[in-house]
C-alpha cells in the first residue's frame, strides 16, 4: 500500500488501534462508520513507523474527533522528534499546510534514532501474517563491537610495500 507521504506503508495488524492509549473519552470502534474507520486507519498507518521508532503511543480516536484533528494530534506528539519543525503548532493552520509539513515531521521522526546513535525496532505484519522486525537508526550502534582494529600502512623509501599475489 502506497502512501501520500512518499514511502511504502505496512499495516501493523488488523486492530490498528489495539496498542494505543484509551484516552479520556474514546470513540468505540462499533460506533464508527466504515468510512470513518478507514480514515483513522489511513492516518495511523502513515504515521505508524514513526510512532514505533519514537516509542510514542497516541490516544485512540476520541468522541467528537475528526480524521483531521486525529492527524494533527499525532503530528503534535511527533514534532518533538523533528528538529526543524519542533516550533510548529499543528492545532492551527489549514489542512493543506498540515499536509505540507507532515512528510517532514515523519521523515525527521524516523531519523531520531540515527541522530541519537541508537537503533529502534519497527514491527509489522506482512500479507501472510508473519511478524517482521526491521530496525531504524545508526548501524554503528551495534556494529562497532565487531569492528577490527584499524590498520596502519607503512611506507618504505616513500613507497607503499608491494604485497605479492599468490
Amino acid at each position: 500500500m502506497s502512501s501520500t507521504y512518499g514511502y511504502t506503508e505496512r499495516v501493523l495488524d488488523a486492530g490498528v488501534f489495539g496498542k494505543d492509549h484509551w484516552g479520556d473519552n474514546p470513540l468505540p470502534e462499533r460506533e464508527m462508520t466504515q468510512g470513518e474507520r478507514q480514515g483513522f486507519e489511513q492516518v495511523r498507518m502513515r504515521a505508524d513507523r514513526a510512532l514505533q521508532v519514537c516509542k510514542v503511543r497516541p490516544d485512540k480516536p476520541q468522541r467528537g474527533e475528526t480524521v483531521q484533528t486525529y492527524e494533527r494530534k499525532i503530528l503534535q506528539e511527533l514534532k518533538k522528534f523533528s528538529p526543524s519543525l519542533n516550533w510548529c503548532d499543528f492545532s492551527y493552520g489549514t489542512p493543506e499546510q498540515v499536509a505540507d509539513f507532515a512528510p517532514t515531521v515523519l521523515r525527521e521522526a524516523l531519523g531520531a534514532p540515527k541522530r541519537a546513535g541508537t537503533l529502534a525496532e519497527v514491527k509489522f505484519t506482512d500479507q501472510s501474517g508473519r511478524v517482521i522486525s526491521e530496525f531504524e537508526g545508526d548501524k554503528n550502534s551495534w556494529m562497532n563491537q565487531f569492528r577490527g582494529i584499524g590498520l596502519l600502512m607503512a611506507e618504505i623509501n616513500g613507497r607503499p610495500p608491494i604485497i605479492p599475489a599468490v
